[in-house]
């Protein structure tokens, strides 16, 4: 009887879930930043069991090419391979994309027009989370990758809301994109650890109270440092808007 009961209460959700949006996630950039996401779009849904969480397709494209390197030095386009990644999502019948790379939205709103099915951006998703909480906007500067400001990122858009946002110096963002590409090839190592609480420091000196982290990678460090106060982490506030967007319920905060 009890088994037939769980059974039941478990069975009336899925008509409901069945009319839930289907997530396509265009991964690979860089693919522990995709497992990451997609773990924290487990851990903010507010589900009991299994089958009131999303359905999640993933593409973990590491063929994708490098997003800076093309933006800064001309290199090989990721778009193809982007495009490509998306018209895979939604030929398995993805409803929405999210893309977990800060850089790769440089080609958000072609992307949008050509493949035909909302897209949320991780950018936005973050200044919506920046907006509606203004004790965040106090010494706010943004950490990313010299490919990001190559194009209007958060900064510029921002500055539209009357939102001040600092940037990094040219040696800052040196250290912060060598920092980049250490945590891809090494992953969240102690001497990774010791150089990201340097960079901390040292713009904390400079007068930066809150650090929006609009690198997956270094969202990644994020999770793992004291005071997240200070961080405006851009792998949540996408997972957030990720399962708001397909129509489940978050827990805590948006």
């Amino acid at each position: 009887m009890e088994y037939d009961k769980l059974n039941h209460n478990q069975c009336t959700s899925w008509e409901d879930l069945s009319m839930k949006k289907k997530l396509g996630i265009i991964g690979g950039m860089g693919p522990l930043a995709t497992a990451v996401l997609f773990e924290r779009i487990i851990h903010y849904t507010s589900a009991s069991v299994d089958q009131e969480h999303l359905r999640i397709f993933i593409d973990n494209n590491t063929l994708i090419p490098d997003r800076t390197n093309f933006l800064i030095n001309k290199t090989k386009d990721p778009y193809p391979a982007i495009l490509s990644s998306a018209i895979g999502l939604k030929d398995l019948g993805a409803d929405m994309l999210i893309m977990p790379c800060n850089t790769a939205h440089y080609c958000y709103s072609t992307l949008q027009k050509e493949i035909g099915l909302p897209i949320i951006s991780i950018i936005e998703a973050t200044i919506e989370v920046i907006i509606k909480h203004p004790h965040l906007q106090k010494g706010l500067g943004l950490l990313g990758t010299m490919g990001l400001a190559t194009y209007p990122n958060y900064i510029s858009l921002l500055n539209t809301q009357q939102i001040t946002c600092l940037s990094l110096d040219s040696a800052d963002q040196y250290q912060i994109s060598t920092l980049i590409y250490d945590i891809k090839a090494t992953g969240i190592t102690q001497s990774n650890q010791e150089k990201w609480q340097t960079i901390l420091a040292s713009l904390t000196k400079k007068g930066w109270s809150h650090f929006i982290l609009g690198c997956t990678e270094l969202a990644l460090m994020g999770h793992q440092s004291p005071h997240q106060e200070r961080f405006i982490n851009s792998i949540d506030c996408l997972a957030k808007a990720a399962i708001t967007q397909c129509g489940y319920p978050i827990k805590g905060d948006i």
